[in-house]
Protein backbone atom coordinates (compact mmCIF):
# COMPACT_ATOMS: atom_id res chain seq x y z
CA UNK A 1 0.00 0.00 0.00
CA UNK A 2 0.86 3.32 -1.00
CA UNK A 3 2.13 5.83 2.50
CA UNK A 4 3.36 9.25 3.28
CA UNK A 5 6.79 8.01 4.47
CA UNK A 6 8.14 10.39 7.45
CA UNK A 7 11.35 10.51 9.83
CA UNK A 8 10.22 8.76 12.94
CA UNK A 9 8.17 10.74 15.56
CA UNK A 10 6.89 12.83 12.03
CA UNK A 11 8.69 15.96 13.30
CA UNK A 12 7.39 17.77 10.93
CA UNK A 13 3.65 17.04 11.41
CA UNK A 14 2.92 15.80 8.22
CA UNK A 15 -0.93 14.46 8.22
CA UNK A 16 -1.72 14.65 4.58
CA UNK A 17 -0.72 15.04 0.65
CA UNK A 18 -1.15 18.52 1.10
CA UNK A 19 1.41 18.72 4.08
CA UNK A 20 3.87 17.86 1.77
CA UNK A 21 3.38 21.03 -0.77
CA UNK A 22 4.13 23.42 2.35
CA UNK A 23 6.88 25.68 1.71
CA UNK A 24 10.34 24.47 2.94
CA UNK A 25 9.59 20.81 2.86
CA UNK A 26 12.00 18.35 1.37
CA UNK A 27 10.57 15.57 -0.34
CA UNK A 28 11.98 12.71 -2.00
CA UNK A 29 10.27 10.27 -4.80
CA UNK A 30 10.73 7.69 -6.99
CA UNK A 31 11.42 8.23 -10.78
CA UNK A 32 8.58 7.63 -12.40
CA UNK A 33 9.26 4.88 -15.59
CA UNK A 34 12.32 3.75 -13.57
CA UNK A 35 10.85 2.10 -10.56
CA UNK A 36 6.40 1.48 -10.07
CA UNK A 37 6.69 3.39 -7.02
CA UNK A 38 7.68 6.36 -9.31
CA UNK A 39 4.29 5.78 -10.89
CA UNK A 40 2.43 5.32 -8.31
CA UNK A 41 3.37 8.28 -6.89
CA UNK A 42 2.87 10.49 -9.61
CA UNK A 43 -0.51 8.95 -9.85
CA UNK A 44 -1.71 9.63 -6.03
CA UNK A 45 -0.20 13.42 -6.61
CA UNK A 46 -2.39 13.44 -9.91
CA UNK A 47 -5.34 12.60 -8.18
CA UNK A 48 -5.35 14.69 -5.64
CA UNK A 49 -4.37 17.73 -7.93
CA UNK A 50 -0.91 18.40 -5.74
CA UNK A 51 1.39 17.07 -8.07
CA UNK A 52 2.98 20.59 -9.77
CA UNK A 53 2.61 21.80 -5.83
CA UNK A 54 4.97 18.83 -4.48
CA UNK A 55 7.19 18.64 -6.91
CA UNK A 56 8.66 22.14 -5.89
CA UNK A 57 9.91 20.25 -2.94
CA UNK A 58 11.24 17.36 -4.57
CA UNK A 59 15.19 17.68 -4.07
CA UNK A 60 16.02 14.19 -5.71
CA UNK A 61 14.53 11.08 -7.16
CA UNK A 62 15.42 7.59 -6.44
CA UNK A 63 15.47 4.85 -9.09
CA UNK A 64 14.26 1.68 -7.08
CA UNK A 65 12.49 0.78 -4.02
CA UNK A 66 15.36 0.80 -2.03
CA UNK A 67 16.92 4.16 -2.86
CA UNK A 68 13.13 6.00 -1.66
CA UNK A 69 12.73 4.32 1.69
CA UNK A 70 16.85 4.80 2.69
CA UNK A 71 16.05 9.05 1.69
CA UNK A 72 13.84 8.35 4.88
CA UNK A 73 15.59 6.05 6.78
CA UNK A 74 18.84 8.52 6.71
CA UNK A 75 17.06 11.57 7.11
CA UNK A 76 17.83 12.81 3.65
CA UNK A 77 14.28 14.58 3.28
CA UNK A 78 11.27 15.37 5.12
CA UNK A 79 8.86 12.67 3.63
CA UNK A 80 8.60 9.77 0.87
CA UNK A 81 5.61 8.41 -0.75
CA UNK A 82 6.58 4.95 -0.26
CA UNK A 83 4.95 2.01 0.58
CA UNK A 84 3.77 1.10 4.08
CA UNK A 85 6.10 -1.70 4.29
CA UNK A 86 9.01 0.61 4.36
CA UNK A 87 7.94 1.15 8.09
CA UNK A 88 8.60 -2.45 9.41
CA UNK A 89 12.23 -2.44 7.56
CA UNK A 90 13.32 0.66 9.50
CA UNK A 91 10.70 0.41 12.49
CA UNK A 92 12.52 2.53 14.81
CA UNK A 93 13.52 4.86 11.92
CA UNK A 94 10.67 5.23 9.96
CA UNK A 95 6.87 6.41 10.63
CA UNK A 96 3.69 6.24 8.15
CA UNK A 97 0.89 8.72 7.67
CA UNK A 98 -2.06 7.31 5.31
CA UNK A 99 -2.84 8.57 2.17
CA UNK A 100 -6.73 9.73 1.64
CA UNK A 101 -8.33 6.47 0.27
CA UNK A 102 -9.58 8.39 -2.53
CA UNK A 103 -6.13 9.05 -3.59
CA UNK A 104 -4.97 5.32 -3.42
CA UNK A 105 -3.46 3.98 -6.06
CA UNK A 106 -2.78 -0.17 -4.87
CA UNK A 107 -0.53 -2.34 -6.43
CA UNK A 108 0.03 -6.24 -6.54
CA UNK A 109 3.17 -8.28 -6.08
CA UNK A 110 2.84 -10.39 -9.20
CA UNK A 111 3.24 -14.02 -9.57
CA UNK A 112 3.31 -15.84 -12.90
CA UNK A 113 4.84 -19.10 -14.16
CA UNK A 114 7.17 -18.55 -17.31
CA UNK A 115 5.95 -20.25 -20.55
CA UNK A 116 9.86 -22.18 -20.50
CA UNK A 117 9.15 -23.06 -17.32
CA UNK A 118 9.88 -27.00 -16.80
CA UNK A 119 8.17 -27.52 -13.86
CA UNK A 120 4.78 -25.94 -13.91
CA UNK A 121 3.03 -28.15 -11.24
CA UNK A 122 5.81 -27.09 -8.89
CA UNK A 123 5.57 -23.28 -10.23
CA UNK A 124 1.78 -23.50 -9.84
CA UNK A 125 2.36 -24.81 -5.87
CA UNK A 126 4.22 -22.26 -5.26
CA UNK A 127 1.75 -19.77 -6.47
CA UNK A 128 -0.44 -21.74 -4.99
CA UNK A 129 1.27 -20.95 -1.29
CA UNK A 130 1.81 -17.51 -1.81
CA UNK A 131 -1.93 -16.79 -1.85
CA UNK A 132 -2.52 -19.33 0.72
CA UNK A 133 -3.68 -17.80 4.58
CA UNK A 134 -0.03 -19.06 5.27
CA UNK A 135 1.42 -17.27 2.76
CA UNK A 136 -0.29 -14.07 3.73
CA UNK A 137 0.72 -13.99 7.02
CA UNK A 138 4.36 -14.46 6.06
CA UNK A 139 3.54 -11.26 3.52
CA UNK A 140 1.90 -9.68 6.60
CA UNK A 141 4.65 -10.51 9.44
CA UNK A 142 6.98 -8.46 6.89
CA UNK A 143 4.58 -5.18 6.73
CA UNK A 144 2.91 -5.88 3.55
CA UNK A 145 -0.75 -5.39 3.42
CA UNK A 146 -2.16 -8.65 2.26
CA UNK A 147 -6.53 -7.22 1.58
CA UNK A 148 -7.49 -4.86 -0.21
CA UNK A 149 -8.03 -1.20 1.56
CA UNK A 150 -11.44 -0.35 2.85
CA UNK A 151 -12.96 2.52 0.49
Amino acid sequence: MPAICVQEGNPKGIHSLADLARPGMTIGLAEAGAVCLGDVSDEILRSAKLEEQVKKNVITYAKSCDQTQQLIQLGEVDAVIGWDAFQHWSPDQIDIVPIDPAHLRVRNIPAAITVYSEKRAQAQQFIDFLTSEEGKAIFAKHGYSVEPPTI
